[in-house]
């Protein structure tokens, strides 16, 4: 191998090694991002159950909402989808 093959195929090394890692780079990213979400998702749906039992237990809406931080709007939708 020739000083021009040897120059060419370090180069596309390199170039291969930064995109390799760039894609693992954003990977990573998009992984993360994606449990954020789903944690979040998780949360609320937590929370919306939660609300749902206390209001079945005959708690006071108002007492929900302070409890679980859910407005009274969404409460009212949430007991309409249950339903």
């Amino acid at each position: 191998m020739g000083l021009l093959e040897e120059i060419e195929a370090g180069c596309i090394n390199k170039v291969e090694d930064r995109l390799m890692r760039t894609i693992k780079i954003g990977q990573e990213g998009w992984l993360e991002q994606g449990f954020k979400k789903g944690k979040a998702e998780g949360k609320a749906e937590g929370k919306a159950e939660v609300a749902l039992r206390m209001l079945e237990e005959g708690m006071d809406i108002e007492v929900v909402c302070r409890t679980t931080g859910l407005k009274r709007g969404d409460l009212t939708k949430l007991k309409r989808k249950r339903a």
